[in-house]
């Protein structure tokens, strides 16, 4: 198997420690979230091994020194996606509808006919900065029939944040 020429495998000694206890058996849960969080610190440190740099002067408590500065403004937001998880769905029923007015508010389907839908959601934890847990949820509904009898466009939902 021939690997593009972009990818990099690495070969440093603590990287492939840490790779070791990710992939044994007997690494606890939380034991293992530690050794991904560290993972990706060092896999930080070997991309930007060949990033520019430029001379930079600088005080020390000795003398003036010619030192080093990156070349180039680089942000860097970390972000682990724990959790994933999808489901298929299906739901039926003529209980629901337009409210209708009078003494007696309630929801009706005044036609009584069987409004459905059907579709798939995709739900994951995102971990922003290792630690801030960020819920993400989307998905895809295809209601069957409307209130009006006829069926309507697919509907794609997202959510961000967690539920109130």
């Amino acid at each position: 198997m021939t690997l593009p020429s972009t990818l990099h495998v690495s070969s440093h000694p603590a990287i492939l420690h840490k790779l070791a206890v990710l992939r044994d058996v007997r690494t606890e849960p939380k034991k293992f979230r530690e050794v991904v969080r560290e993972l990706s610190w060092l896999l930080g440190y070997e991309a930007l091994a060949d990033v520019g740099v430029r001379p930079l002067t600088v005080r020390t408590p000795l003398e003036e020194m010619v030192g080093a500065e990156l070349a180039d403004r680089i942000g860097l937001i970390p972000i682990h996606v724990d959790q994933v998880s999808g489901s298929l769905f299906a739901d039926a029923g003529n209980a629901w509808g337009p409210t209708l007015g009078g003494s007696n508010q309630r929801y009706v389907n005044p036609r009584r006919a069987t409004l459905w839908s059907a579709g798939a959601e995709l739900s994951a934890d995102v971990l922003t900065f290792w630690s801030i847990p960020f819920p993400v949820r989307g998905g895809v509904a295809f209601p069957g029939v409307n209130a009006t009898g006829r069926g309507t466009s697919p509907v794609l939902y997202l959510r961000v944040g967690g539920s109130f």
